[in-house]
């Protein structure tokens, strides 16, 4: 009998090690021997009103989409289990829903890898607020012309 309990002592320690090891919280990305992964970074010190980032990554019909935390100055995430391939990586930084600045890049992806990219952000350009209007208009073929307001 204690050779019983000892045993399924043994067996849910064991079990309870293998699922305990498995939880942590490990920021190692995710590779396999056919899957990669791409870590992207931004310093986004530049804009001080930033709200939130979005960043797209990209290959043929293949498609996702990460909205980072705000982080200090950077900003920083990671695409997991990639098939090896070119993608095209677009970031966009938003205050509310104003679009502030963006900026992409394309990385190949080896699988087994980890590929790390700086993307820039490049500030949107802003249109003027004021501006100014000249016209000039030729009358002479309008004799009975005698002003023009």
């Amino acid at each position: 009998m204690k050779k019983l309990q000892f045993l399924l002592l043994f067996v849910t320690l064991t079990l309870f090690s293998s699922f305990i090891t498995g939880c942590g919280d490990d920021d190692t990305p995710t590779t396999s021997a056919t899957t990669g992964s791409l870590s992207y970074s931004m310093d986004i010190s530049e804009f001080s009103n930033i709200t939130s980032v979005e960043v797209t990554i990209t290959n043929g019909t293949f498609s996702d989409t990460q909205n980072p935390a705000l982080a200090g100055n950077t900003v920083s995430g990671t695409f997991a289990e990639l098939e090896p391939g070119t993608y095209t990586i677009t970031a966009k930084a938003y205050n509310g829903t104003e679009l502030l600045a963006q900026g992409s890049q394309q990385k190949s992806v080896t699988a087994g890898e980890t590929t790390n990219i700086q993307i820039t952000l490049i500030a949107k350009e802003q249109p003027p607020t004021t501006g100014s209007l000249s016209y000039s208009m030729d009358i002479s073929g309008f004799s009975n012309i005698d002003s023009v307001e």
